[in-house]
């Protein structure tokens, strides 16, 4: 079975490639590893997963595709930058000139980390939902590329249960917490989405 599907990987790519763009990392090979990380992880060349399966490969795919690793590193990084930025500056037109960083100064670090700690929880928030955003997106790629969503929400429903997870979570829990929609809501979209 697990041969089955690992052949299949090169014909996503050049499918996904055909439809959107030459997959970024084409001269290099793609691999898969598996690992107990309960559900999968897209990286440049290769797909962690805790076990095969067309739609969770798709579905890691379909991240690539949309360059979903890359976005979230410079959303994080534009956020870091503009709150030690207006930090910097903060500290030396309205505070004191020494409370900059600097290494006879090292006060700034800690003004640094007091500020980043409150900015965190709104940019925080922003950054949980782009993710959740990018989720559907995936979700809503391999759906399409494997013309079903039964298997994906298999998928989910299996990693849900084998994970201890919350399958319908506390609103709350869920809006504040939750980086990936929560499985009931996945899995009844992808069911839904058949019929």
């Amino acid at each position: 079975e697990f041969r089955r599907v690992l052949f299949r990987s090169p014909a996503f790519i050049e499918k996904f490639s055909e439809l959107y763009s030459l997959y970024p990392f084409s001269d290099e090979k793609y691999g898969h590893s598996i690992a107990s990380i309960n559900g999968g992880m897209e990286h440049q060349t290769m797909t962690t997963m805790d076990s095969y399966g067309s739609t969770l490969i798709a579905h890691e795919l379909g991240h690539q595709v949309h360059n979903d690793l890359w976005k979230g590193i410079i959303l994080s990084s534009l956020f870091l930058f503009v709150v030690f930025y207006g930090v910097q500056n903060l500290l030396s037109l309205y505070v004191h000139p020494y409370f900059q960083t600097e290494m006879i100064h090292p006060f700034g670090v800690l003004c640094f980390l007091v500020v980043f700690s409150l900015v965190q929880i709104p940019a925080g928030f922003v950054q949980t939902l782009f993710s959740r955003w990018r989720e559907r997106l995936a979700d809503q790629f391999a759906f399409e590329r494997m013309g079903t969503g039964e298997k994906l929400a298999d998928s989910l429903e299996r990693l849900t249960y084998q994970n201890q997870g919350l399958f319908k979570p506390n609103k709350y829990i869920e809006f504040f917490t939750y980086s990936h929609p929560a499985p009931w809501r996945r899995i009844l979209k992808l069911r839904g989405a058949q019929g």
